[in-house]
């Protein structure tokens, strides 16, 4: 769903980025160095989306490191020194930095799937917003048996969310 979101956008500023540009300047230069920008940029809305959901998942079943790694290695660890060393091949080289990490994130991010260090059996009471990053990373409608509602007093370690879910999956309380 949220994958689809991103490849439409990817799309829309694949085929229109001047009308889009235009928004903001007219100058031809800025024009062309943009529309050359966007459609690279846009390469990587889809990978991102990938990255974005599956932090989001981690942060939501209590991986804290494994999320801020991730995050860290995507905002700094790898799109600082990719724009450097890709800045000596010229600007049209840096725009590519953007793709390259995020296509190395979310393989990152699919690999530790593949090797369980991402998985669907962690013991957790989920928010509803990391409810729904859950229920689109893959596991929705075969393995969720039912929700439990709980008052705010009850809520373990004193957290003060308003409403929290204890998901049933695959036979488990995760």
């Amino acid at each position: 769903h949220k994958i689809l979101m991103m490849l439409a956008a990817s799309l829309v500023f694949w085929l229109f980025p001047r009308p889009l540009l235009t928004i903001f300047t007219e100058k031809k230069e800025l024009l062309q160095i943009g529309e050359y920008a966007l459609r690279i940029i846009s390469i990587s809305f889809v990978p991102a989306g990938i990255t974005i959901v599956v932090t989001s998942y981690l942060q939501g079943i209590a991986k804290m490191k494994l999320s801020v790694f991730m995050i860290i290695l995507r905002q700094v660890g790898l799109l600082v020194p990719l724009a450097w060393l890709l800045h000596f091949a010229g600007l049209k080289a840096v725009w590519w930095t953007f793709p390259l990490t995020e296509l190395i994130v979310a393989a990152l991010a699919l690999f530790l799937k593949e090797v369980k260090l991402i998985n669907e059996s962690s013991v957790i009471f989920y928010s509803a917003a990391a409810l729904q990053v859950f229920c689109f990373y893959g596991s929705c409608g075969r393995s969720i048996k039912h929700f439990v509602q709980y008052k705010e007093e009850s809520l373990p370690r004193g957290e003060s969310y308003a409403f929290h879910c204890l998901v049933i999956a695959k036979g488990k309380a995760l």
